[in-house]
């Protein structure tokens, strides 16, 4: 559409509307510092301009005006002007303000009140006249854009800059500005253009644009703008492969769209390219981690370490190395218990190679936990953490952390004093700390666990206020658990089944926990616990690999459960299932939907939506 064209039509939409006007107000005087009204001609004439009594504003703004002709009462005179469609009056009134103040902003107004009066050649001729007698000065350029801005004319202000990079000879100035304009109205091409042609004058810009880059894809459900974004870079970096900027770009938008496989292919070369340190990619491992992208981030790490000892982050690599294998393995079903026993070997020679110090606690916890859990060889795990807690100079929350994995070593074990002890002082030297709050409710599950119900709803009942939302959420689920299943004359057998059940499981003696909920299921058929059951039974399934039973199970406390406390965490675990294991893509999509629909208060609801709309095929932040 011509300019004149599009004047034409703008005329037929009458005055402008209260938001531009407001917008208008708001560009104009703090540019101009004009002060707040301060008598009560000027208090009686803007309370009439808000009440919308515009002839009566007017009148007064007149004569304020004529008393003092300034910028201030300058703008009210005229918007109520044209508010009654009194435009001979409104281009007096602005063709006399402009002979006392030369700013290009007062022909933006001239040429507003031609096109509001169907005079578009006369406006086009304002405004063409108002962008080409620009001087070379920033603040008019930037002060003109803003003019059009306020009267609705996005493409006159990016002319305007546009010229403004004319005459500065600056052909990278204005670019946030114009992108950001484009962006508003939707052109992606062109917004690209701006905010690559900033990379290009200095790769160092490109953190600021992946920010302003993060709006886009707010609302991009298909993934359109995406597309356009990528081929824009594509482009400029095969243009200009030397720019490590474009690289740069490249590698976050595929973050963005969580493709973790192509996202390594750019790291790594981006770290040839350009020979840089391997912090980029220790940070992509870390991500990859965090998102269990373990074969990933194992690869990376993997790639820091063959660059050799000299590599920046060659020791942490290593260390971080076997954490994500060890993430990887445990989080497996059926256990490979050969290559857990070879990896417990790798953990061993790494600290031995280290020596025990306070720097090598976090992956002491670790090889105990392997030792104790998955080989068997819970001695050895117990005098590892014992040895961990006296190391000299260990900080005081890494040995109470030792403290809260030997006590978990000592239930698995059967100790049960032991393990309450060693909560208890973590508690105790924690009180009002998040490691406090967690001990504290480990210690009110062991009472769950052994049938001490009403010591367990005690604690459990002022961890229900706790600070970190996770803890608080398990509290309120355990104390639900408890309060909801407890009989009337005390006997409480089926929820000592439970805990029994719930007990044995945390042992992985899964046979012994099947014997006890099944056992619940003799005492009555619609036991108000068979929700809990379905969900241990299910627990039990993912341990043996058995994802399919597992799916069947969750699925039940989906659809004849929906109601109950376990609900989300059935679906979200159900979803997750059948998009991990059982490739099954459409069921966990409709999964992870009813958390979305169904339950907006669940702790999964955040993760829920991303991966729902990663299933989508939605680009995701």
């Amino acid at each position: 559409m011509s300019r004149s064209n599009y004047l034409i039509n703008r005329t037929k939409s009458g005055f402008c509307n209260i938001f531009y006007m407001v917008l208008f107000v708001l560009l104009f005087i703090p540019v101009l510092g004009f002060s707040q009204p301060q008598n009560n001609d000027e208090q009686l004439a803007i309370q009439y301009f808000t009440n919308r009594e515009y002839e009566k504003a007017a009148m007064i703004f007149s004569n304020l005006y004529e008393k003092r002709p300034d910028a201030y009462y300058y703008v009210y005179y005229l918007q109520s002007l044209l508010e009654l469609q009194k435009y001979d009056d409104a281009e007096k009134l602005v063709k006399k303000h402009r002979k006392k103040n030369s700013i290009a902003r007062y022909s933006v107004d001239l040429g507003y009140v031609y096109e509001l009066s169907n005079q578009s050649d006369k406006a086009k001729k304002e405004y063409d006249k108002a962008i080409k007698d620009l001087p070379a000065e920033q603040f008019q350029i930037t002060d003109l854009a803003n003019a059009f801005l306020s009267r609705r004319h996005p493409e006159l202000a990016i002319e305007t800059y546009q010229y403004g990079r004319k005459v500065l000879s600056n052909p990278y100035i204005f670019s946030i500005e114009i992108a950001q304009m484009y962006q508003t109205s939707g052109n992606m091409e062109l917004m690209m253009q701006e905010y690559l042609r900033l990379i290009e004058q200095n790769p160092g810009n490109v953190e600021d644009i992946q920010l302003r880059l993060q709006g886009v894809f707010t609302d991009d459900e298909n993934n359109s703008k995406y597309e356009i974004i990528r081929k824009s870079i594509l482009k400029q970096t095969q243009k200009q492969p030397e720019n490590m900027g474009f690289a740069v770009l490249m590698y976050w938008l595929s973050l963005q769209k969580q493709d973790f496989e192509m996202a390594m292919i750019q790291a790594k070369a981006i770290d040839k390219r350009f020979n840089k340190t391997d912090h980029q990619l220790y940070e992509f491992a870390k991500v990859s981690l965090d998102n269990q992208h373990w074969d990933i981030a194992i690869q990376a790490y993997q790639y820091i370490i063959d660059k050799g000892e000299k590599a920046d982050y060659y020791l942490v690599a290593r260390i971080e190395l076997l954490d994500a294998k060890y993430q990887q393995l445990t989080s497996i079903y059926p256990l490979q218990i050969a290559k857990i026993s070879e990896l417990d070997q790798q953990f061993s020679a790494l600290i031995t190679e280290l020596e025990f110090n306070p720097q090598v606690v976090p992956f002491i916890r670790t090889e105990a936990k392997i030792k104790a859990y998955y080989l068997n060889q819970i001695g050895v795990a117990e005098k590892l953490l014992d040895s961990a807690i006296k190391i000299p100079g260990i900080l005081p929350k890494d040995q109470a952390l030792c403290k809260l994995d030997l006590a978990d070593i000592k239930l698995f074990n059967n100790n049960i004093w032991d393990a309450t002890l060693l909560y208890s002082q973590v508690e105790k030297d924690y009180p009002n700390d998040t490691l406090g709050h967690e001990a504290k409710f480990r210690n009110a599950k062991l009472s769950f666990y052994i049938g001490e119900f009403e010591w367990s709803k005690a604690q459990l009942d002022v961890l229900r206020s706790a600070t970190s939302k996770l803890i608080a959420n398990d509290a309120m689920q355990l104390y639900m658990l408890i309060s909801d299943n407890e009989d009337e004359d005390s006997t409480n057998i089926a929820l000592k089944h439970y805990a029994d059940a719930d007990l044995f499981f945390y042992r992985k003696q899964n046979k012994q926990a099947v014997q006890c909920l099944d056992s619940i299921g003799m005492l009555s058929l619609e036991h108000p616990l068979a929700d809990e059951v379905l969900f241990k039974k299910a627990q039990i399934s993912i341990s043996l690999g058995k994802y399919s039973d597992a799916d069947s199970l969750l699925s039940k406390i989906c659809n004849y459960y929906s109601e109950d406390i376990l609900a989300d965490d059935a679906c979200f675990l159900d979803a997750e299932i059948n998009q991990k294991h059982l490739n099954n893509k459409e069921k966990a999509t409709t999964q992870y939907q009813k958390i979305i629909t169904n339950y907006p208060s669940s702790v999964y609801i955040n993760e829920a939506r991303k991966r729902f709309r990663l299933l989508r095929g939605d680009h995701i932040n």
